[in-house]
């Protein structure tokens, strides 16, 4: 049976490296949301930066004389890293308090 593996998280981090490898095949081409992005290759390992949210993400494997495999597919959750203010830049006194309203996006 052809085994794909990743390394990392199943929550990715968007533009973040994500290296997914395979074995159990003499050839490997593997597939994002069903389009191949790589060639069939005795390269059985297949790294990105350009996974989109519930990116699915799966490999063919063959050899020779024999009917070509494919592997169960991992649905990748890419998420945009948070952006965080703490709001205005305050001037404030040795010993004095100040109080901030911070803000947060993303997906986090």
């Amino acid at each position: 049976m052809l085994q794909l593996s990743f390394s990392g998280r199943l929550y990715h981090l968007l533009n973040q490296s994500i290296t997914f490898t395979s074995g159990g095949a003499e050839f490997y081409q593997f597939f994002v949301n069903d389009s191949a992005v790589t060639a069939a290759t005795t390269d059985s390992i297949f790294t990105t930066t350009s996974l989109s949210n519930h990116s699915i993400v799966y490999v063919v494997g063959s050899n020779p004389c024999s009917t070509p495999d494919t592997s169960e597919p991992m649905v990748i959750d890419v998420i945009t890293p948070p952006v965080v203010s703490a709001g205005p830049d305050t001037s404030i006194a040795l010993g004095q308090s100040v109080e901030l309203h911070g803000v947060a996006s993303g997906d986090w």
